[in-house]
Parts: C-alpha cells; structure tokens; sequence
C-alpha cells in the first residue's frame, strides 16, 4: 500500500500453496492468498470524455479480477483532496486481487463471512457493505489480531520479541520525525535517507576495490624491491636477513661508509 492511498478495506477469501522446483536440488515454496479491495480503474484518471466515463462506470462493477496494472487504490481522504475522493468512491468497485504473504502487513481480529462465488456483482458489493459496517462499529479502528490472546502462542521467546517490537514502535511513534512532519514530508525525507544509505555503501565498496587494488601494485613493487635485495646479497634465496643486509640496515648517514 503506498502513502496518500487506501484501499477501504479488503477481505481474505481464499489461500493456496504452490510448490515449484529448479534445476539443482533446492526448491521454493510460495503462497499466495486472494482478498477483496475496493479499486479504481487507472483508465479513469486518464479518460475524461464524459459519455464514455458514464458508460465505463455502469461497467466497472462487472470485472471481477483486479491486478495493479490496471487498478489503482482510493485516494487518501485529506481536506485537499476532499472532491477527489468523493469521486474515486463513485468509480470505484471491489476486485479480487491475488497478493503474497510478505505484502500483509497486518491482519484484524474480526473475521466475516463472505460468499464462497464472488464472481456476481451482488456478492461483491454485499462484501463491500460488510466491510463498511465493521469500519462503522469500530470508529476507533479495527482491532487487530492478537498472536498471544487470539492465537494462543505461549512460548516465552516470542513475548520477548513481542515486547521488543511493542518498545520499537512507540519509540517511532515518539520521535520527531513522526510527530513533527506530516505524513508526505515523512516519507520524503525517509526516501533521501534511504538513498543516502545506499550511496555511503556504495562508497565503502568503492574504498575497498581501491585499497585492494593498491595492494596488488604494491605487491610487484615488493617483488621487485626483494629480487634487487637477493641480488646484492643482502638476504638469501628464502629471504632470511643476512650480516650484510644487516650492516646495510644500521648504516643511515653517507658518512659511515667512509
């Protein structure tokens, strides 16, 4: 979900588990699981004609498969965009979208029920309504779903993770990036940090390609500076130190060689 969006709600409705296999041994399993979202058409933010956008409107509701190629989440109800919301909501439809586990970002406690065909538009909007009076009975929000209450979890490892991650987030929820700025200012200046990271990796990378490179042109002058030194008899052929290499050291001035 992307900031400044919302989709209104969404509801799970069917999960699967497909397993596929490489070439070399290991193999990958992924699940994905099918949701409910209220959308809108992205033809519509371009299409402006108004004959054809009634006529689009009247037909929206019968496309069931959403895909984000095509569809787009409801705008964030802000002052500013106060018209632009309105009209998303009279654009907008509910889909069946086909997303990943790693795309939830949280679950709710409320389980309800929907119809196992959702293909006809009266299901669909039956949802949509469900949807809406559990957002109204909620007006505080949805709780969400609680893995040590609701789930029973009772492994005291995980209520330490629990309690580091509760103690993490009301340190974000405190700080001033997050009391300060609004939501957009936020989000900007976490994208220049981000970048800002990536650029300080790239130039540590850069750093150690330089230095091991300068190694190896030290390396030939060493190899070089040791085949003179084995030349003159100051080591041997295993590069011990010999007397005169020795001699060779103590001697700092032109004056002691006289």
């Amino acid at each position: 979900r992307k900031p400044g969006t919302s989709t209104g709600g969404e509801a799970g409705r069917n999960a699967s588990h497909t397993q596929s296999s490489s070439s070399s041994s290991s193999s990958s399993s992924d699940y994905t699981l099918d949701v409910l979202l209220q959308c809108v058409d992205r033809h519509f933010d371009t299409d402006t004609t108004n004959k054809s956008r009634q006529e689009d409107m009247e037909n929206s509701n019968l496309l069931w498969r959403g895909s984000v190629r095509h569809c787009r989440p409801l705008k964030k109800n802000t002052i500013q965009d106060e018209t632009k919301q309105q009209d998303d909501i009279k654009l907008a439809s509910m889909r069946v979208f086909t997303i990943e586990l790693q795309n939830i970002e949280r679950i709710s406690a409320v389980k309800v029920s929907v119809a196992q065909d959702i293909h006809s538009i009266e299901a669909r909007r039956n949802a949509n309504v469900t949807l809406n009076e559990v957002k109204k009975r909620f007006p505080q929000g949805i709780p969400l779903l609680d893995p040590i209450t609701d789930l029973k979890i009772k492994d005291p490892n995980f209520q330490t993770l629990m309690d580091r991650a509760k103690a993490l987030t009301e340190r974000i929820s405190s700080h001033t990036l997050s009391t300060t700025y609004p939501e957009q200012d936020r989000n900007r200046l976490v994208q220049l940090y981000e970048t800002k990271t990536s650029y300080i990796q790239r130039a540590k990378v850069l750093k150690d390609e330089a230095r091991a490179c300068e190694t190896i042109a030290l390396k030939d002058d060493l190899k070089k500076m040791k085949r003179v030194l084995k030349k003159l008899g100051h080591v041997d052929v295993q590069g011990v130190i010999q007397t005169k290499g020795r001699c060779a050291c103590e001697i700092n001035t032109a004056n002691e060689l006289v």
